[in-house]
């Protein structure tokens, strides 16, 4: 201290201007980014003991060729033999180290363990950007209290009451393309099954979910079934990765990247938005009001249990998390179904001798027919006959064995954690380990379609079209953690498809009433694909 009284601190410490401070600062912070998430997984990973293909260049990735139709399934049986039942991938580059398991042990805990594993968030938002934040992409509470709701309008007395919309509709198609046969001059006829078994499906999700009529299967130029086939269309479409990651990251930047495929996105969303909003108002209205609601669709019952005594206040849905349930159910609860539709009918048509069969099964079970009266209970029972019928079951399981809906899923642990595997794996080293563990933020490939043509697991014939399996399945069969009949194809654990009752009682009903009344054939020279989504 001086004789003034002023403190000394020494010489003048130097300064740094807010210019120089900020881009300093944001270098550090990129670089800080690049160390952690790039240069540290290339020379040190937590997965680096464990065994998998070499990543084929610094940008290659190893999912293009396991995502591939034409060869996912030889791929991942070649590096399953190779590395084991669980091996490490590389994603995007080779500083993205994940993981993949078909260890039948490790899949279900994996599906269980939801608070555990969960969706990585550009899964999430992918999700949320088309369809909203609903049962697909919500998790932790929220995502519990949208379940409970949900389970209750997907209650087996609920769905028994849609039987009637289901023949209705299924009679209605069917009808017209007798009338398409009838027309040609040989009894034979070519024409776009898809397009009319999407319309099909979005017509009774229509009446089923919502309670409206969309009536696709009548009108050609239907505006909401136009707006989903453009939405699913552009998906499709390619477009730069950086503006992909943008739009995705931010959603509220997608109106203004002025691409194709962000700009149909929000001018679909939009049309389905308004027509959301408008049917949610107008149900809520007749709920308040002493009118009798007419309907028992999904989103009426949605609305009653949304505000029964027993939901707490806070944990009641927004008209926003209603609207995206809306949008979920029209866009998944139709294209999903009417798929395995259509694989069904597709693997009918390569196989006579197995459509002949089912012929002669179905019709040991009267069709319906839109001159019948029948009450719910007739249709209960009508619907309980056909149920019952073992070649159309065992037809519809082999088909969605070999073409689910949903070729893989992923999820990314929350926390560090072990799981439990079916039997040890072998590492890098030689060392041998009977958990695979895992550090928080592993991401980690869940290949449903793989598992569901697992050879060990299957059979040597796992790869064919063969419903008799069904009528004696290999004891291995019985691992597998499968909400449907040990199939990976719905999912498993608390996540498993809700609507897995609904589409299995929609493909009887629609199979049965087509395959009665139709023959299918294979058209020459066309070759069918099968994507991956």
């Amino acid at each position: 201290m001086g004789e003034s009284g002023a403190l000394d601190f020494g010489p003048a410490m130097p300064t740094i201007s807010y210019a120089l401070a900020i881009p300093l600062i944001a270098g550090g912070l990129v670089a800080r980014y690049l160390v952690v998430n790039v240069a540290l997984p290339i020379f040190w990973s937590p997965v680096a003991n464990i065994p998998g293909p070499s990543a084929p260049g610094f940008w290659g990735s190893n999912l293009y060729g396991l995502f591939n139709s034409k060869i996912s399934w030889k791929l991942h049986e070649e590096f399953m033999q190779k590395f084991g039942r669980t091996f490490r991938v590389f994603g995007v580059a080779k500083f993205d180290q994940r993981l993949l398991t078909l260890d039948p042990v490790a899949i279900g805990y994996i599906l269980r363990k939801t608070s555990i594993y969960q969706r990585p968030w550009p899964t999430k938002a992918f999700i949320s950007s088309i369809i909203g934040d609903s049962l697909f992409s919500s998790e932790g509470l929220k995502h519990k209290c949208q379940r409970r709701i949900a389970d209750h309008a997907f209650g087996e007395r609920n769905l028994q009451s849609f039987l009637p919309t289901i023949f209705a509709r299924a009679s209605q198609m069917t009808e017209k393309w007798i009338s398409i046969v009838e027309k040609s001059e040989d009894g034979q006829a070519k024409f776009d099954v898809a397009e009319w078994v999407v319309r099909l499906g979005l017509d009774i999700i229509g009446e089923v979910s919502l309670g409206v009529e969309i009536n696709s299967l009548r009108e050609k130029n239907n505006l909401l079934h136009e707006t989903y086939t453009e939405l699913f269309n552009v998906l499709l479409k390619r477009q730069h990765p950086l503006l992909t990651f943008f739009g995705i990251q931010v959603p509220r930047l997608q109106p203004y990247i002025p691409t194709e495929v962000f700009a149909t996105l929000t001018r679909c969303k939009a049309i389905v938005h308004d027509f959301g909003m408008k049917l949610i108002q107008e149900k809520r209205r007749i709920l308040d009001s002493a009118e009798k609601c007419p309907h028992r669709d999904f989103l009426t019952l949605f609305l009653k249990a949304n505000t029964h005594p027993d939901v707490p206040y806070e944990q009641r849905m927004s008209d926003k998390e209603l609207l995206d349930i809306v949008n979920t159910m029209l866009s998944a609860g139709s294209e999903t179904t009417a798929l395995a539709i259509l694989w069904t009918l597709h693997y009918l048509s390569l196989h006579p001798e197995v459509q002949d069969r089912l012929q002669e099964e179905l019709l040991t079970v009267p069709t319906y027919s839109p001159s019948q009266v029948c009450g719910e209970e007739e249709m209960v029972e009508l619907y309980k006959a056909i149920d019952s019928l073992p070649w159309l079951d065992a037809i519809i399981k082999e088909t969605l064995r070999l073409s689910p809906s949903v070729h893989s899923s992923i999820r990314v642990a929350m926390v560090d954690d072990e799981i439990p595997l079916v039997k040890p794996m072998v590492m890098r080293d030689g060392t041998t380990s009977s958990t695979l563990k895992v550090k928080r933020g592993q991401w980690i490939h869940l290949p449903y379609e793989a598992c569901n043509v697992d050879r060990e697991i299957w059979g040597d014939d796992a790869w064919e079209f063969k419903p008799e399996r069904w009528n004696c399945l290999p004891e291995a069969v019985s691992q597998l953690p499968g909400a449907y009949h040990h199939l990976m194809s719905f999912g498993a654990g608390p996540r498993g498809c809700i609507g897995m009752k609904f589409a299995h009682m929609e493909m009887k009903v629609v199979l049965h009433q087509i395959v009665s009344c139709l023959s299918f054939r294979a058209v020459e020279n066309l070759s069918i694909i099968k994507g991956t989504s």
